[in-house]
């Protein structure tokens, strides 16, 4: 059903809820959220939240498992230094658990 979130939404408790400050936040009018979120599906509204939560797991292992966080400088150079490495290691990761099946060099 089209508009079923939007609908849920907005008559919370028995009343109407305005789209307006969610308007203002995103900085978009009015008109052009009230329309998006009418015409949108459940899938075109789960996605980027989808998309959100990878980015936010990719960065919460980088500062944990990879030491994202453990720079404690403030020159550019050393933070490039030292987060270049870490990017680096994140993606070779990120790669082996793409292919599991490939085995490992002896």
């Amino acid at each position: 059903m089209k508009g079923g979130l939007y609908l849920r939404g907005l008559l919370l408790d028995g009343r109407r809820k305005s789209m307006r400050p969610m308007a203002g936040r995103l900085g978009v009018e009015h008109q052009q959220s009230q329309q998006f979120m009418t015409s949108s599906t459940g899938r075109d509204l789960v996605r980027p939240a989808k998309l959100r939560w990878s980015i936010e797991h990719d960065y919460r292992e980088l500062k944990t498992t990879l030491g994202l966080d453990h720079f404690e400088g403030r020159a550019f150079t050393g933070r490039h230094r030292h987060v270049t490495p870490v990017t680096a290691a994140h993606l070779f990761l990120t790669e082996q658990r793409s292919y599991p099946e490939v085995p490992a060099r002896a």
